[in-house]
Order: structure tokens, then sequence, then C-alpha cells
């Protein structure tokens, strides 16, 4: 006859539940036989993690909850420190063979660890490589901010020049072209004396004024005479 069980089978798997959601969070980096064994210890169950590991069905569901969680998070890797209670990890790790198994455990938490940190350093390399780019492409965005700032400072020089010629060749129209020209046709009318003196001769009127059925032999001047009529 078999020794009696110290806790029956769903009710260890019960316990390594509790255990995994009220102390853990729900991640099982920490889901080891010696962690469930004092946890089970603090709920009055005198359990040693060497019956835990014997246990194919706690130990089948235990795996089962880490395969579950790896695959749902499969970039998550605990990276902190891990104090050891020199004290409770002798007391739970007594015989060679337990001491070998927590010693295994621990190994493969710090590897975890390392390739956690390794991870975070791959992706701290890759954000520092894309900040650099977008520095990069910033730098050439202000370059051409600026040369586009410089046309503009041009282009404003310029058009004031443009501004200032027109309003002088305006003025000089004002001034001298159109009051000679008026004078002219006040001439032909009847209305001055064709002796007053005026900055335009009766040949320069007849060649210079442009009527309605004129021939324009300059093809510059046809094409701003045809747009005015369009």
């Amino acid at each position: 006859m078999g020794r009696k069980r110290l806790i029956e089978e769903a009710e260890l798997i019960k316990y390594i539940d509790r255990y995994l959601y009220e102390e853990l969070n729900g991640v099982p980096d920490k889901l080891t036989a010696a962690n469930i064994s004092r946890y089970l210890k603090s709920n009055d169950f005198n359990i040693e993690p060497r019956i835990i590991s014997r246990d194919k069905a706690a130990m089948a569901h235990i795996r089962a909850l880490q395969e579950s969680y790896e695959s749902a998070n499969p970039s998550v890797k605990p990276v902190v420190f891990k104090p050891l209670d020199i004290d409770a990890f002798l007391k739970t790790n007594s015989s060679p063979q337990a001491m070998r198994r927590a010693l295994v455990e621990r190994d493969q938490y710090y590897s975890d660890v390392a390739d956690g940190a390794a991870l975070i350093t791959q992706k701290m390399k890759k954000l520092e490589a894309d900040q650099n780019t977008v520095q990069e492409e910033l730098t050439a965005v202000k370059e051409e901010l600026k040369a586009e700032r410089e046309r503009i400072t041009s282009y404003k020089v310029e058009n004031k020049q443009l501004s200032a010629n027109n309003q002088a060749l305006k003025k000089t129209i004002d001034t001298y072209i159109k009051p000679a020209i008026a004078e002219e046709l006040l001439k032909r009318d009847g209305y001055l004396s064709s002796s007053t003196e005026t900055l335009v001769t009766s040949e320069d009127f007849d060649e210079k004024i442009i009527s309605a059925d004129a021939k324009i032999e300059n093809p510059l001047m046809q094409e701003m005479l045809d747009a005015f009529e369009d």
C-alpha cells in the first residue's frame, strides 16, 4: 500500500494557479517547484519541492502555463534582479538532486535575463539608427527651407525693383506722353493752334498712334493687342 498523498493532485494544481495569479501576476517565469513549495507552506501544506517535481500532472500543468504565456508574449523577457534567500534555498534544496535542479533553474533564469538585456540593446540600437535617419531628414528639410526663403527674398527684391520701374514709367507716361498726345488731338480738331509747341509732332502722331485697322508689324505687339481683344 502506497503512502498517503500530502495533497491531492487537483488541489495541488489549484494552488499552482492561485500562486501564479495571486503572487506572480500571471507571469510564469518564477513558477518553479521551490517557489510553489514555499507558497504551499505558507498555506499550511508541508510540501517539499521534490514532491511537486515528481507529480507528472502538476509539472505538465506548469509547462502548459509557461508555453501558453510564451506563445502569447514571444518577446517578453523578465530583466529584474532576483535576490537569493540562501537559507531558504539550502533548506528547500537539501539533497544533491534538488540542489542540482535548483541551480539549473537559476542558471536558466539568468540566461533569460541575458537574452532580455540583449533584446533591449538591439531595440535601442535600432531606435538610435531611426533617430539618426530622422535627424538627417530634418536637416535636409531645414536646408531646403533656407534655400526657399532665400529665393523668396530674391523675388521680393526683384518685385520691388520692378514696381519702382513701373511707377517711374507710369509717371513718365502720365506727365509727358498722355498730355502731348492729347494736345496733338486737340490741334487736329482745331481746338489748339498748329503753332502750339508739343512734345509730339504731327509725323510722330501718324507713326505712333495705332488705329483699329492699322497693320502691326511687331509680332509681340500684335499678340498683346489680340490678348486685349479676347
